[in-house]
């Protein structure tokens, strides 16, 4: 029983610890692509007027869907309490079992 409680702790811890990794590894910038100012090309263009006037009209925001908004943060919220009760229970089982007061 002790060893199959290691090993879902340990799994657990893992668990965590790469997917922790994994999200650092996501939020890495990625590499610039710019073209260094000695090779840039320069160009000169005339774009002729258009013969009806066209009037731009400011786009609209996009709402964030709600998921995003509540679902996403809720389920990491609800993921990180998980682990951490897990990490809790863990130690608390480990500290009854093998500190026990000698009778």
């Amino acid at each position: 029983m002790r060893a199959s409680l290691r090993s879902v702790g340990t799994i657990l811890v893992g668990g965590a610890i790469v997917c922790w990794l994994g999200v650092a590894a996501m939020a890495q910038e990625e590499p610039s692509t710019t073209v260094p100012a000695s090779e840039e090309i320069t160009t000169t263009v005339v774009v002729p007027e258009p013969a009806v006037p066209v009037s731009e009209e400011p786009e609209e925001e996009p709402n964030e869907a709600w998921t995003t908004v509540y679902l996403v943060p809720t389920a990491l919220l609800i993921g990180a309490g998980t682990v951490l009760i897990t990490i809790v229970m863990y130690f608390i089982r480990v500290t009854r079992a093998r500190y026990r007061p000698q009778e």
